[in-house]
């Protein structure tokens, strides 16, 4: 036991001095931070580029029918792995990152992934993102829209989650999605 004490009390202790904590008030400590020139970090907005401005059929494309994600089966094809990177919003429809997927004509698309703005009367931009594409024989001989109603753009959808009056219509023209199609460009880059 006298070792110990011995042991314990011949290990050299320092003595720390602390500075007095000055008086700071809540204004103070609120205050942020500037960043002095070096530290500041430039943040570009996102560049958006579009592309071609797609010629509009003889129709006002105000008819917008639908079709459930899950008629896509082929689970090789393009169309099927891009239904997996999908999410379905609160309103039914099918998206990835904030773009509308939907089926057009071969007029407009070739493979799936191309995106488009779709513009419509009442001045709404809809983002979109091609996610399957509609067979030259459903459509008019140019390929760009369905003859027997009209239509234009095809949404992908969950069905069970469509409001009952969209599946009462077969369309989903109501609410943004209201509207004749006026414009459609082809986005490169977003």
């Amino acid at each position: 036991m006298f070792l110990l004490f011995l042991i314990l009390f011949s290990i050299p202790f320092k003595i720390v001095h602390e500075e007095p904590v000055q008086n700071v008030s809540r204004e103070t400590i609120q205050q942020p931070i500037q960043p002095t020139k070096q530290e500041e970090v430039k943040r570009e907005e996102p560049k958006v580029s579009r592309g071609r401005v797609y010629e509009l059929p003889p129709v006002s494309g105000e008819f917008k029918t639908y079709m459930d994600y899950r008629t896509i089966t082929d689970t090789s094809s393009k169309q099927y792995k891009l239904q997996q990177q999908a999410i379905t919003n609160e309103i039914g429809i099918r998206e990835i990152n904030g773009r509308l997927m939907v089926a057009m004509g071969t007029y407009y698309v070739e493979k799936v992934g191309k995106k488009f703005d779709i513009t419509l009367s009442t001045g709404e931009v809809i983002p979109v993102i091609v996610g399957d594409i509609k067979s030259d024989l459903h459509t008019d001989p140019t390929n760009r829209y369905i003859q027997h109603n009209g239509n234009i753009v095809e949404f992908i959808v969950n069905e069970d989650i469509l409001d009952r009056k969209i599946k009462l219509t077969g369309s989903l023209n109501h609410g943004k999605l209201k509207g004749q199609v006026t414009k459609i460009q082809e986005v490169l880059v977003d």
